[in-house]
């Protein structure tokens, strides 16, 4: 008989951590391998499959318009999605989320033959898949932390995390360039991604009543009252976005198309960020969290401004580094605060959540947007993105400013 206890047990041990959190994180990872073999690697995919009929610009702005569309489906469908946490439970919800990201990889391999089709089936499954998925994922998470020893726990399971995949970004590439393209890596992508399920079948399920209709959600999105919330959360949105798509495309163009120098450059930063990643937890705990806040923000806008004037791949393995040194301060720390504001959120966790999360793609599509209409109507490059990134990332701080959902 199959069993993953020793597996769940030695994370308990390793993170400190409930049995809960554990088969919550092992699923995580999972994830996780099965993105990082093909994540970094998607906006090439997209941009390969339709660069020959139209120049690079153009080429680039159809890949934008593709998870501007993706974004916006995910904001649309959150609180539909947020409407079902107490029937379904968060553990189904999550489930039910990775079969509809296993499906879009299984679209993807069919592109070739059906480019339309394949297209548009990627688009609606992938944001179904965000929009059953990660609200639910943040809800657990909350639930599971330890409030005196937060941010030690996220720094500890995403080293374990970092250990198990630093090597999947590099290997994807190698995969991609010896096997002549990206279906054998789309194939095993599906399989992990549908094996995450396995450790959410042994957890207990959490039952959350949405109190908020679909318009009300959106009321409240904007409100005046969750305004730092909004602001703060939509920045970071803006940032995710520079980082997964405009920056892996940009790196692809200037090291000559190399599919595998670009995971190399993912896979070396991540060695470095794990060691310092170990030490920024325990301060996250032990010192004022908004000064560390306030750390993390100015050391990855500097970053986001130093990649304006990378022109090499070494020069993108030494800038990247640096920025991911900031990124690694602002996210742990940004991370830590958002879940001590979600847990004293007390009843309104799942709305404090969901508001979250689509805030955040608000930042993704305002930052498809803006780089994508700079692009077409005044040439713009695709460093523009990185410029807007340094300034909106800034605005992280007025999470600072942020109490408790209204």
């Amino acid at each position: 008989m199959v069993t993953i206890d020793p597996i769940v047990e030695s994370v308990r041990r390793n993170a400190k951590v409930s049995k809960d959190l554990a088969l919550l994180f092992i699923s995580r990872v999972l994830m996780r391998v099965s993105l990082g073999a093909l994540g970094v690697f998607l906006p090439i995919f997209l941009y390969q499959q339709i660069r020959p009929a139209f120049n690079s610009q153009i080429a680039v702005l159809y890949v934008t318009f593709i998870f501007l569309s993706i974004y916006t489906l995910h904001l649309l469908l959150a609180p539909l999605a947020a409407s079902l946490f107490h029937r379904w439970g968060m553990r189904k919800m999550m489930m039910a989320g990775i079969l509809m990201a296993a499906l879009s990889i299984i679209t993807l391999y069919f592109f070739e033959s059906n480019p339309e089709l394949s297209l548009f089936l990627y688009v609606i499954s992938t944001g179904f898949y965000r929009a059953l998925y990660w609200v639910p994922y943040h809800v657990d998470l909350t639930h599971e932390l330890d409030d005196s020893k937060r941010g030690r726990q996220l720094a500890t399971m995403a080293n374990i995390s970092d250990i198990l995949v630093v090597f999947v970004p590099f290997l994807g590439g190698v995969a991609i360039a010896s096997l002549g393209g990206f279906q054998q890596v789309f194939l095993v992508s599906a399989f992990l991604m549908l094996l995450s399920i396995l450790p959410l079948a042994f957890m207990s399920d959490i039952y959350e009543y949405y109190s908020w209709g679909h318009l009300e959600t959106f009321k409240k999105l904007f409100s005046p009252e969750n305004r730092p919330l909004f602001i703060a959360q939509a920045a970071r949105g803006a940032q995710n976005v520079a980082t997964l798509f405009f920056w892996p495309l940009y790196i692809f163009l200037i090291s000559d198309k190399q599919f595998v120098l670009l995971g190399a450059i993912t896979s070396a930063t991540i060695v470095f960020i794990m060691i310092l990643r170990y030490v920024i937890g325990k301060w996250i705990d032990k010192f004022n969290r908004n000064k560390m806040l306030w750390a993390g923000i100015l050391l990855s806008a500097t970053g986001w401004f130093l990649k304006v004037f990378v022109y090499t791949p070494m020069q993108a393995v030494f800038v990247d580094t640096y920025h991911r040194m900031g990124r690694t301060v602002n996210g742990l720390t940004f991370n830590a605060v958002t879940y001590e504001q979600s847990a004293d959120s007390g009843t309104y966790i799942d709305e404090y959540t969901t508001l979250k999360e689509m805030a955040v793609n608000v930042g993704r599509i305002a930052m498809l947007l803006v780089v994508g209409l700079a692009m077409y109507y005044f040439h713009a490059n695709i460093r523009v993105a990185f410029v807007i990134a340094a300034i909106v990332t800034l605005f992280m701080i007025l999470l600072d400013n942020f109490n408790r959902v209204e």
